[in-house]
């Protein structure tokens, strides 16, 4: 080890020039830090442990600061120091001992105090957290759709700091991007940027997740800002850490909920956990109301519509991309909506999928997983 210069009277760069750093094994300071006795030597050369031969100092006087370093005074001239300037240099140096003993007390205090004050804060969000879960559980019951479902997680999850924004990601008709569906909170156009392709090289923590089906936690978005252009992005906005976890069943995958906070370190391992349980509930609720939406549609009274009017927008889909639509079933919802079931002919899903989200009168459109040859739509 060496011992380092922090501070230092402005004769002593006339007389030595910069003060050098001292090994401790191999000077004389390093030796008074060792054995905690102050040294005084008349004759600095004569001495087998100076540091410079060729120095200008001749006599020299060094007291330790015990645990902490030395203090050094030198003197051009030889026998420069008295027994009275010994006594008070040690002194100053208990003195300063003290002092510095004082200061790492209310360093490590202070420390000790912002740890309790993290983790109380911890404790609260997660205990916060816990409450929001029990009311997702009530939103995944009473749920009737999946955007209904969505949008109500970001809400809740969008009211409690510090979490400012969150997002549902969908995968899109071609499963080469992630598709925003819902969102709550301060998103200032993040959602608009270049970041959520699957097939290029950007990873975002929403991407990844969606690649690797496991969660990702990112602590410090800051980290690495220059090579990532999505973390650039990200602070722009405020956002200090990101969370992206799964929405899935069994082996259906429904995309991803994303979450992001001002804070760094937000996401514990005490909350990574309950947020990827929830990406699992939400994935079990999404797919009973897709099985009970496809079960009411093959179920009830038979009707026959006949229909005319361009106002209805699969009448429109139909003429203008020349394919026959099968009506699947009705169902009936709270408001001016209504969820409607159909399964398309001579059209590829990713082409009605398209057509639909361009048509006005059809507010979302969403794919009914194992639904058969056909793909049923809702």
């Amino acid at each position: 080890g060496t011992l380092t210069p922090i501070a230092y009277s402005d004769d002593v760069v006339s007389a030595i020039g910069k003060p050098p750093n001292l090994p401790i094994n191999e000077s004389i300071a390093g030796k008074v830090y060792l054995s905690n006795e102050a040294v005084r030597t008349d004759n600095v050369t004569s001495h087998e442990e100076v540091h410079n031969p060729q120095t200008n100092i001749r006599s020299q006087l060094i007291v330790p600061i015990e645990g902490y370093g030395v203090i050094l005074c030198g003197n051009t001239t030889p026998s420069g120091f008295s027994n009275r300037t010994q006594r008070l240099l040690e002194l100053l140096a208990r003195n300063a001992e003290a002092v510095f003993e004082r200061t790492e007390r209310e360093r490590t205090l202070k420390g000790h105090e912002q740890k309790l004050e993290r983790k109380t804060r911890m404790l609260q969000r997660v205990e916060s957290l816990n409450e929001q879960l029990r009311q997702l559980s009530q939103i995944a019951v009473q749920a009737d759709s999946r955007i209904e479902l969505e949008q109500k997680t970001c809400d809740l999850f969008e009211s409690h700091e510090p979490f400012t924004f969150l997002w549902c990601g969908d995968f899109s008709p071609e499963g080469n991007e992630l598709q925003p569906q819902t969102w709550a909170g301060d998103e200032r156009g993040y959602l608009e940027t270049d970041h959520f392709r699957l097939d290029g090289p950007v990873h975002e923590p929403a991407i990844r997740t969606a690649r690797s089906k496991n969660a990702t936690v990112i602590s410090n978005i800051a980290r690495d800002v220059n090579r990532s252009p999505w973390r650039q992005e990200a602070l722009r906005r405020g956002f200090k850490s990101a969370i992206s976890v799964p929405v899935a069943y069994q082996d259906v995958r429904y995309g991803v909920l994303t979450r992001y906070s001002n804070e760094r370190d937000s996401f514990t391992g005490r909350i990574r956990s309950a947020l990827v349980d929830w990406g699992e509930l939400m994935g079990y609720a999404i797919n009973q109301i897709e099985k009970t939406g496809a079960i009411l549609s093959t179920e009830g009274n038979v009707l026959r519509f006949e229909l005319a009017s361009r106002s209805c927008p699969l009448l429109r889909i139909a003429q203008e991309r020349q394919c026959t639509i099968q009506f699947g079933g009705l169902r009936q919802q709270e408001g001016q909506h209504s969820k409607v079931y159909v399964r398309v002919l001579d059209q590829s899903p990713q082409q009605f999928i398209a057509a639909a989200r361009d048509s006005t009168g059809i507010t979302a459109v969403t794919r009914v997983p194992k639904s058969g040859e056909d793909t049923l739509f809702q």
